[in-house]
């Protein structure tokens, strides 16, 4: 249930972030959400299949996540980075830069 409330909001961040091509923003966003509902079953499984613990799924879920939250660290840190070095562009005031 969380994951629809979360994915919603996901996208709604990306295009508040993409301002300036929405459309692809979109597109993009809501692929990467494809892209991982359909991933992570299929990893997890694997991972059931070859470990053969019951708990290896949840262990998938939490590399997964883990691993999410890394890029988007470093992501964001790069955007803000982008931000200070270039204030002519209008997003240095924190409206495009993921915060």
């Amino acid at each position: 249930m969380l994951a629809f409330g979360v994915g919603s909001t996901l996208i709604t961040r990306v295009l508040y972030a993409a301002s300036g091509a929405p459309t692809m923003a979109g597109a993009y966003a809501t692929a990467a959400l494809n892209l991982g509902a359909a991933a992570g079953p299929v990893i997890g499984a694997a991972a059931l299949s070859a470990v053969s613990l019951a708990t290896a799924p949840i262990w998938v879920a939490a590399a997964s996540t883990a691993a999410a939250l890394v890029l988007a660290l470093l992501a964001r840190t790069a955007i803000r980075e982008e931000a200070r070095a270039d204030p002519d562009d209008g997003s240095a005031d924190g409206e495009n830069c993921g915060a």
